[in-house]
């Protein structure tokens, strides 16, 4: 009885954290999402939007995945926020450049300046048009996007190895448990090979004599 009580109650416990692992993968991914969407608003107008809209579906499967309304398998979505992360990569890369370069006397005080325009060109001249808090900020956040899609991936990794169905096949918590079915071997004495010893000394006498 207490080995049964210690069982279910690992059950429980193991489904329990698995739960709490998958609500903890979507505020991840939250996170992330919107840490990404931000960090994109400093690369080209061109590019931008598109990189935003296939972070928000990649937030969407993540979830869909996480609550089981489509199976998307853990490795292809790894591998897509991994791919999202290079335009990431390359704002943190053109905002550390504006920093630096942002206090410099030939930069135009306009961003739309034809001199800006003719030097850096309107994606440049876009960033020097931002105030440096601004900058700071997309700096801060971006690598903040890089740091929490590390726990991020450790979460997806986790839903594909750690559930407890993939350990050992257990019912969850709410389910019935299975019914127990208890064989009963009954042997025949007279059955060829018994090792009854009755059956010996039975089969030892002589038959009975015939009456009529």
């Amino acid at each position: 009885m207490h080995s049964l009580t210690r069982s279910s109650s690992r059950i429980n416990f193991d489904w329990l954290r698995f739960f709490r692992a998958k609500r903890l993968c979507e505020v991840l991914a939250a996170l992330v999402t919107a840490a990404e969407v931000f960090s994109y608003a400093f690369l080209p107008p061109a590019i931008q939007w598109s990189f935003m809209l296939a972070s928000v579906a990649l937030f969407m499967m993540v979830c869909a995945t996480v609550r089981s309304f489509y199976r998307v398998n853990p490795y292809a979505l790894i591998a897509g926020t991994w791919l999202l992360k290079l335009p990431v990569v390359v704002a943190i890369v053109k905002i550390i450049y504006t920093i630096v370069s942002y206090n410099e006397l030939e930069r135009p005080i306009h961003w739309n300046d034809y001199v800006c325009l003719r030097h850096f060109g309107s994606y440049q001249c876009s960033l020097y048009g931002r105030s440096l808090v601004f900058l700071w900020a997309g700096l801060v956040v971006s690598i903040l996007c890089l740091v929490i899609d590390v726990p991020l991936i450790i979460c997806l990794l986790q839903l594909k190895w750690g559930s407890p169905r993939n350990r050992g096949n257990q019912p969850p918590p709410c389910a019935f448990p299975p019914p127990y079915t208890i064989s009963v071997v009954r042997s025949n004495p007279y059955a060829e090979g018994a090792t009854n010893p009755n059956n010996r000394s039975r089969e030892s006498q002589p038959p009975p004599p015939y009456t009529p």
